[in-house]
């Protein structure tokens, strides 16, 4: 019996979307389950603002009466506005290895793009940089993260005999949290202090918390424009981050550079490590979920940089030290044992060689496919 691919018609079935990763994934000790919940609000076209500036179906695949696995197919039309490809996304993508299944899968996702009149799929991506992205290419042996994808290693054989090539790859990178501010970055740390009127800001609150990361997310519209597959955050796209990173945020772990004016100048959202609590509590927020992912704010061993950037006007001017530095100095006040960086895009050569400075290893390589269609 053949592969059977259903566009997703009724809540019931998003549910069990959102849940077979929860079954193909149960024997992995590094797969991170995401929370049903918020998969739940990215998915809603009413909560979720992007749904204003584009479009997604949702397929999963039947084999023998069986779910054996799911794709989103996507399309965000102000990216492709501005990046000049007529392309659609696939993101969300699951499946047991079977390449029939896989074929299928993205052959629903193919079919869908060329009838809207695309030109093209290239994914793993969401609907926006805040989704996920890329596929794990390397460093499988080690435990996903909160706000990354984990996937089994055949699937990029799959999508390589499907007919997907290399768009850009995205690196991460593993530091020991205790060691000491490199000599090099002090040095340039030490000449912003004395050249501008800067200073950190860590919140205190969740309000300062959302409030500065708003603001943040109009710097994040400047530092990250040209990279690939990004598109600006409108307004109602800022909020709905600051809202939902905030759920799981440590505010005080993360640091904004301001100037004089308060005008922001560098960020960097740092999260504690909850891997633990996120695969104990098995994507379910209630009614142990909370009370695990609350207490995984405030004990942990290791956290994550999820987000850092530099205003464009403030680049070239030694204030990434700054901010280094600043997270240096709390990750060793705070006992911090590892950070992992946020994927990289290896192509953004500055951000990525900010690191040759530290004592680092690479901790994944992920990896955007595309395929044109004829």
């Amino acid at each position: 019996m053949g592969v059977e691919v259903r566009k997703i018609q009724s809540k019931r079935e998003l549910r069990v979307f959102i849940r077979f990763p929860h079954m193909l994934y149960r024997s992995s000790p590094n797969w991170v389950p995401p929370m049903d919940i918020g998969e739940l609000w990215t998915f809603d076209r009413e909560k979720n603002p992007s749904f204003k500036h584009g479009d997604a179906d949702f397929f999963l695949a039947y084999k023998n009466g069986e779910v054996v696995g799911r794709v989103a197919a996507l399309v965000n039309y102000r990216a492709n506005a501005k990046s000049g490809l007529n392309y659609a996304r696939f993101g969300w993508i699951d499946f047991v290895n079977d390449y029939e299944v896989s074929a299928a899968l993205l052959k629903a996702v193919e079919n869908w793009a060329k009838e809207k009149g695309l030109t093209g799929v290239h994914g793993p991506f969401g609907l926006t940089d805040y989704d996920y992205e890329g596929m794990l290419i390397e460093g499988f042996e080690n435990p996903g993260g909160v706000t990354v994808i984990y996937n089994y290693p055949y699937y990029p054989v799959h999508l390589a005999r499907l007919g997907y090539d290399k768009a850009d790859d995205w690196l991460q990178f593993k530091l020991p949290g205790s060691q000491s501010v490199p000599k090099k970055v002090d040095v340039v740390r030490r000449m912003v202090d004395s050249r501008y009127k800067l200073r950190a800001v860590f919140p205190r609150t969740g309000f300062q918390y959302r409030r500065l990361v708003r603001q943040m997310m109009g710097v994040v519209n400047l530092a990250f424009a040209n990279l690939y597959g990004f598109v600006e955050y409108t307004p109602e796209e800022a909020k709905f981050f600051a809202d939902n990173s905030g759920i799981i945020a440590r505010y005080n772990l993360s640091c904004f550079i301001v100037d004089e004016h308060d005008n922001m100048v560098a960020f960097a959202i740092i999260m504690p490590s909850q891997v633990k609590a996120f695969q104990r509590s098995k994507g379910k927020l209630f009614p142990f979920g909370i009370f695990r992912i609350w207490a995984a704010k405030y004990f942990f061993k290791d956290v994550e940089l999820t987000l850092m950037g530099v205003h464009p006007d403030w680049q070239n001017k030694g204030v990434h030290a700054l901010l280094h530095a600043k997270l240096n100095e709390m990750f060793i006040r705070r006992k911090v044992r590892y950070a992992i960086t946020n994927p990289q895009l290896e192509t953004n050569v500055k951000a990525i060689g900010v690191w040759n400075n530290y004592l680092r290893e690479q901790y994944t390589r992920r990896r955007c496919f595309v395929k044109k269609l004829d």
